[in-house]
């Protein structure tokens, strides 16, 4: 039964408690509310627009491979971004040690 418990409980808890931590960490404390409900619509909008979206390539390309590449495009997108921002943190943090 652990092991069975231990995956569900993976699938069913995915990504959303790193991303909205991740959302938190990256805004000014006044800004959490805004930044929270902006992070859950644009993460919305890929759901409902996702799968639709990802049929259409598909159906004109004739070949699921097309589909899985544009997927693994846009994560290789969302990885840059999410690499970017880190830089940007980490020489924020320095410039604020440096001057503390």
């Amino acid at each position: 039964m652990v092991p069975v418990a231990f995956l569900f409980g993976f699938g069913v808890s995915g990504f959303n408690g790193i991303w909205m931590n991740a959302t938190t960490e990256l805004v000014p404390e006044e800004q959490l509310g805004i930044a929270t409900g902006f992070s859950i619509t644009v993460g919305s909008w890929g759901v409902v627009a996702g799968p639709p979206f990802f049929g259409f390539i598909v159906d004109m390309s004739g070949s699921f491979i097309s589909g899985w590449l544009f997927i693994s495009f846009m994560m290789g997108i969302v990885v840059m971004l999410l690499l970017n921002v880190m830089s940007v943190k980490q020489e924020e943090s320095k410039k604020i040690k440096h001057f503390s």
